[in-house]
């Protein structure tokens, strides 16, 4: 599902549960729920079909999933024990995800409306689903990351060279 991007509040765009499909590989308690998870799916800046350098705003669900997609992948790549165990993994973003309450009014939700069938179990937390997947491999945390971000003004066909630098310290 889909959040706004800088608020974190569900889209209106986004689907509802439940499902008539039950998952039944990592139901966690809520079998019929859809969606499990929300990520940012307003207003992100992604190509177009344009041409091979057009860029645009787009909102949906398809924008959100490669949010998804990408936790799984900085997940994954910090905690190589979790990669190929969905459910596993599944189960942190879960867990770390900030809850959105929202009554859906369609039943099956969780006390204070989280999870529930609008918004699942919530946003999700990137930092804090890594620090997890770390902590379940390794038993012990990313403690705290500083980061150097250089940006500047893209003008359309203009390729400006950008410098992002992460350096992580243990606690």
């Amino acid at each position: 599902g889909s959040t706004g991007r800088d608020d974190g509040q569900y889209a209106a765009h986004s689907n509802w549960g439940p499902t008539d499909d039950p998952d039944t590989v990592n139901p966690n308690g809520y079998p019929t729920l859809k969606p499990q998870v929300l990520a940012p799916g307003v207003g992100i800046r992604s190509s177009i079909n344009g041409s091979d350098t057009q860029y645009g705003n787009k909102s949906g669900t398809s924008m959100s999933a490669p949010h998804v997609s990408g936790l799984i992948a900085l997940m994954w790549g910090a905690a190589p024990c979790l990669v190929g165990d969905y459910a596993t993994t599944e189960t942190l973003i879960q867990e770390t995800a900030i809850p959105v309450p929202h009554a859906s009014n369609c039943g099956g939700e969780g006390l204070g409306n989280v999870p529930n069938m609008a918004a699942g179990w919530g946003e999700i937390d990137a930092y804090a689903a890594v620090q997890a997947a770390i902590e379940h491999c390794h038993g012990d945390s990313l403690g705290w990351v500083e980061a150097e971000i250089v940006t500047g003004t893209l003008a359309p066909h203009q390729d400006l060279p950008v410098r992002v630098t992460f350096t992580c310290t243990p606690e």
